[in-house]
């Protein structure tokens, strides 16, 4: 059996063929001389100029050897280190046409551009000997030698230089690594202010390469210079091409790199920069925003800022933005028709002219909301072409969404005032001002509330930062409209208690002369009625004025703005008290002089004191609700303390002293 085993073994072996001996390169020898050479071990001028013979004949016998492109080039350094330089341009453009992909190749080259250039020192003087050897090679490498010729004419702004080199290596090369160079190129000519042949250019690559990606970003360049030149339809086309070229190919490979999707998306975006300001015009001219055309445009832009922000999501910030535009658009649009509707003098007040137009304005501040919080391009690097968008769309859009909330706050305000201008005067023989004050309570009153919810939302838009906003000169704004609408109820309910009570002094007078009960019946039954009307101003306005000072308050207001109103707030109280105080005691002293036995002066006398009862609880009223409102809002100023200070006089027993109370309520 083993003798059998050693046989199949043998017969193996026998089938298997003998494994060839290495065959050493005749290059061999010659290489590791010419490395030891240049390492130091033998540097004769005689020895050298054989060694770089031999290297050289040797080389050109054996092209194909492995050690070829080593030889060539150590054949290069060998010349350099004896300073003979003539053939060095020659070595390694030789190395350029026969071995491309050897790292010797790219060696050699940096050699000698290094050489010509101090190390890289002054790029410029080595761009001549790399656009040559450009020329000479193919693929990535001709593009890499190109771009190290080229570059540093662009960055020391030598536009002619570049734009020759630029011009002779596109219309040189038949197979281009890298069309994108012909943009390159067409952007140096319009820094060289040479737009026509920059457009030329352009014109070139997208003819001669429609289905390369590089085709997007040339269509979008060639709408991006004519919108420059103002050749807005030509512009357009080529956007239009740009984005339709994207969509016919992005399956297709190189379609979906981020530069070809930027460009792709800033042509849709560009676009419709067209289509917005063409909607504008529309509504500036006064067409319809219920016109089937002009939303049927809105549809179609709000759905188009949507597909580019899909498409590359650095556009969100901006397209954001161009909704929030349009919806500002239309609300101003909305506002402006609405208010044509209105006939001055018949103000319907179940309706206000701006309910279509909040809306938009809401839609058009929520769309500047979502702008401010989106990711935004970093502005701190370098533009990477002269038509970059290059804002900060999310400052920008905070300021529009604070522009929008005063906006709204101004609409709303604006209109209560007209509101107000219509309100009804007092009519002939009518006593108080009831409708005039319905008017304001029922209806301006809430319209300045609802303006102050929209300024809340401004000012806190505005506290995000300080800095950039007004914020003084806004809030004096604030605080003027406050107080012209403080001042509307309070002049109002003013004019009402001075007549009551000037028609309590007249009745007290009168009395005090005649005694006679019949020459105070009109006065008696005037004063009754101005007494009532007085204290439903006061119940009606206290309420509104303390709505409309908790709306104020949630503005956040300067401390010393809140103080004043503060005081406005107890000085309402306490002047309509000490109305219904001093008509009570003047009343009350107007029954001194009445006829004690005469039946008629006696009732007179009996309803006089029942009016100044009405009268004295009326201000006892007033004063505590005074009372409760400065606990509500925390107020503690020189008229509370007034206020205070009268009820102690009027019931000392439940008031204690102010520093007591003060200290309770802490």
């Amino acid at each position: 059996m083993f003798m059998r085993y050693l046989m199949i073994c043998a017969a193996v072996a026998l089938t298997i063929p003998a494994m060839a001996e290495p065959v050493e390169s005749p290059l061999t020898p010659l290489v590791q001389t010419a490395n030891g050479v240049l390492a130091g071990e033998d540097n004769s001028g005689r020895h050298l100029t054989g060694l770089i013979q031999q290297l050289l004949n040797e080389a050109n016998a054996n092209p194909s050897d492995s050690l070829y492109a080593e030889a060539i080039y150590l054949s290069l350094m060998l010349y350099d280190s004896l300073d003979v330089c003539d053939f060095d341009r020659s070595l390694c453009e030789r190395l350029i046409q026969d071995s491309p992909a050897s790292p010797f190749t790219k060696a050699a080259f940096d050699k000698i551009w290094n050489d010509l250039t101090d190390m890289g020192a002054n790029p410029t003087q080595g761009s001549e000997f790399a656009l040559e050897m450009a020329l000479e090679a193919n693929g990535k490498l001709s593009c890499d030698f190109f771009r190290i010729g080229f570059d540093p004419y662009v960055d020391e702004g030598l536009w002619n230089l570049a734009i020759d080199a630029g011009v002779r290596y596109l219309h040189s090369i038949d197979d281009l690594y890298d069309p994108e160079l012909y943009i390159e190129v067409a952007g140096v000519m319009l820094k060289a202010g040479e737009s026509d042949r920059s457009i030329e250019l352009m014109n070139e690559l997208v003819t001669l390469y429609p289905k390369h990606p590089c085709s997007v970003r040339g269509r979008t360049e060639l709408g991006l210079i004519h919108l420059a030149l103002s050749n807005n339809t030509v512009a357009q086309d080529h956007f239009s091409q740009a984005w339709s070229t994207y969509q016919k190919y992005r399956k297709k490979d190189g379609f979906q790199d981020h530069e070809v999707v930027y460009y792709a998306a800033r042509a849709l975006w560009e676009s419709q920069e067209h289509s917005l300001n063409s909607l504008k015009r529309k509504l500036d001219d006064r067409i319809s925003t219920r016109d089937k055309l002009v939303r049927r445009d809105q549809s179609r832009l709000e759905k188009t800022y949507e597909l580019i922000m899909q498409t590359d999501p650095s556009f969100s910030a901006q397209c954001w933005m161009r909704i929030g535009d349009l919806n500002l658009a239309f609300a101003e649009a909305h506002l402006r028709e609405d208010y044509e509707t209105i006939q001055v003098g018949k103000i319907d007040e179940q309706r206000n002219p701006y309910d279509n137009s909040l809306e938009y304005y809401d839609a058009a501040q929520a769309a500047y909301e979502k702008a401010a919080s989106s990711a935004s391009p970093d502005l701190s690097s370098g533009t990477r072409h002269w038509s970059e968008l290059r804002m900060n769309w999310n400052s920008m859009a905070l300021h529009n969404r604070y522009d929008v909330f005063a906006r709204e706050a101004d609409v709303v305000y604006t209109w209560a005032m007209d509101v107000w201008k219509h309100a009804p005067e007092r009519s002939l023989g009518e006593e108080g001002f009831s409708k005039r004050f319905e008017m304001l309570v029922d209806r301006v009153f809430p319209l300045v509330r609802e303006s102050l919810y929209y300024r809340q939302f401004a000012f806190a838009t505005a506290s995000q930062h300080p800095t950039e906003f007004k914020l003084n000169e806004t809030w004096n704004k604030l605080e003027q409209d406050m107080n012209g609408t403080l001042k509307l109820a309070t002049d109002l309910c003013q004019t009402q208690w001075d007549a009551t009570s000037a028609t309590a002094i007249q009745l007290s007078k009168t009395l005090q002369i005649t005694g006679n009960p019949a020459a105070v019946r009109t006065m008696r039954e005037t004063l009754i009625n101005q007494l009532e009307h007085s204290e439903s101003y006061w119940k009606e306005g206290q309420s509104a004025i303390a709505d409309l000072f908790d709306s104020y308050l949630a503005c956040r207001p300067r401390t010393e703005s809140r103080g004043e109103w503060e005081n406005e707030l107890m000085q309402f109280h306490y002047n309509f008290a000490a109305m219904a105080g001093s008509s009570g005691m003047q009343v009350e002293s107007s029954t001194a002089n009445l006829d004690h036995l005469d039946p008629i002066a006696q009732t007179l006398k009996q309803r006089l004191r029942s009016m100044a009862k009405d009268a004295a609880r009326a201000e006892e009223a007033a004063l505590i609700q005074a009372l409760e409102m400065a606990a509500r809002f925390n107020i503690n100023n020189e008229a509370f303390a007034n206020i205070y200070g009268r009820l102690r006089e009027m019931n000392p027993a439940q008031y204690p002293s102010l520093e007591v109370y003060r200290a309770s309520r802490k």
